[in-house]
């Protein structure tokens, strides 16, 4: 992982690309990690999910609750910069 390499530790794991219900909770982890690396980060959320459950149509969700709910206000509430 980029962010374990950057914070001095060799990867031991694959990258992985988390779906919103986890944007919150691994956005936590990883100011955390850096945290007890005594490390400063200025973290954003960028293309959460994948192409099968990333943002759907308006036809297929008008509102995008869980968009908005877990990937939007779950990475905001955690203390990112921003999501796109």
């Amino acid at each position: 992982m980029v962010l374990k390499m950057i914070l001095g530790e060799m990867p031991d794991e694959k990258i992985i690309k988390t779906d919103f219900s986890r944007v919150h909770s691994q956005t936590i982890k990883v100011l955390e990690e850096a945290k007890s690396a005594r490390k400063v980060w200025a973290v954003a959320v960028d293309e959460l999910g994948d192409a099968q459950h990333s943002l759907i149509t308006d036809e297929e969700d008008p509102e995008h609750n869980d968009a908005r709910k877990n990937g939007l206000w779950g990475a905001m509430m955690a203390g990112t910069w921003g999501t796109e």
